[in-house]
């Protein structure tokens, strides 16, 4: 319990449709937006912005990607 509220959260995951996470070929994991938010709602956080992007090349192909920022919701 170090953060303050109000702290932000800011990462980036390998995209997944659906929902849950899973580990890829690369032995990476990808993670789904309903995923991230449900875990970040258990910490006390709020997904404030979310967007899909092209995170990186691998093996000459973009991989889908998604950029989380987080707040952490006003404790009583």
């Amino acid at each position: 319990d170090r953060a303050r509220a109000g702290a932000l959260f800011v990462f980036s995951t390998e995209h997944l449709e659906g929902n849950g996470f899973a580990i890829q070929r690369s032995l990476r994991f990808a993670h789904s937006y309903a995923y991230i938010a449900e875990i970040a709602a258990a910490c006390g956080f709020v997904v404030e912005q979310y967007d899909q992007c092209k995170l990186r090349k691998e093996d000459g192909n973009w991989l889908a990607g998604g950029l989380y920022v987080l707040s952490l919701a006003n404790k009583p």
